[in-house]
């Protein structure tokens, strides 16, 4: 009975390592899979269990993932790479603006273009914060003046008076942009339910945060469901 026993063990171990191995192929050639999810992937599929890619050399990893006749693109390539620098420099501050962007990008599936004026998106720049609170442990997570003083410029020139979610930590540096705690306290209390009747203007700013938060939330549950397959 016990050889009966093990035997079965054996081959559910074997069909879940089977079902892991098919999800993390699918993770790695879709550029639409979040990029902590991509990073596991990798680490699943090179050394079958869990296991830092700090170790391993970029080409090494991209030659490894070929031998397993998986070619992920540039995009996801450099998603890995992200995330393994990112664990090498653990709590290390972000003290650049160029740099947090760059990751901002990666984490919103997008490969980063430094020939490109174009700013991020609100949006976008909410989802890669919040993406690095769930990638790091929170005490591990630090920002400097760098990407503090750009994520309050973006934010003071798309017009918020409240920085939204994971943005609220550079609310005091977008306050003295807007030079308005006026509304900022209308705009709070409104989001807050404390005021039911407010005016156009606080309306329209209740509406960019819910949007934030909207797009948050969607990429987040992405992210969950994506590592649920690892």
């Amino acid at each position: 009975m016990a050889t009966s026993l093990n035997t079965v063990s054996t081959t559910k171990e074997a069909q879940v390592s089977l079902a892991k191995g098919e999800a993390a192929r699918k993770l790695l050639i879709n550029d639409e899979s979040p990029a902590e999810a991509v990073y596991e992937a990798a680490n699943y599929l090179m050394t079958g269990a869990a296991y830092a890619l700090d170790s391993w050399a970029p080409e090494t990893v991209r030659l490894e993932l070929e031998r397993k006749n998986i070619k992920p693109s540039d995009l996801n390539m450099s998603k890995i790479f992200c995330c393994v620098a990112l664990k090498v420099n653990v709590g290390v501050p972000f003290t650049g603006s160029t740099v947090f962007k760059n990751v901002c990008c990666l984490f919103n599936n997008e490969l980063p273009d430094i020939d490109s004026e174009e700013e991020i998106e609100v949006e976008e720049l909410a989802w890669g914060v919040r993406a690095l609170n769930l990638f790091f442990k929170e005490e591990d997570l630090y920002f400097d003046y760098g990407p503090i003083d750009y994520i309050a410029d973006i934010l003071h020139m798309d017009g918020y008076v409240l920085a939204p979610g994971p943005l609220a930590f550079v609310q005091e540096y977008l306050t003295k942009r807007n030079q308005n705690c006026e509304m900022e306290d209308e705009v709070r209390n409104a989001i807050e339910g404390q005021e039911k009747n407010y005016n156009d203007a606080v309306k329209a700013q209740v509406a960019k945060n819910a949007r934030v938060i909207g797009y948050v939330s969607v990429m987040e549950g992405m992210l969950v469901e994506s590592l649920s397959h690892l």
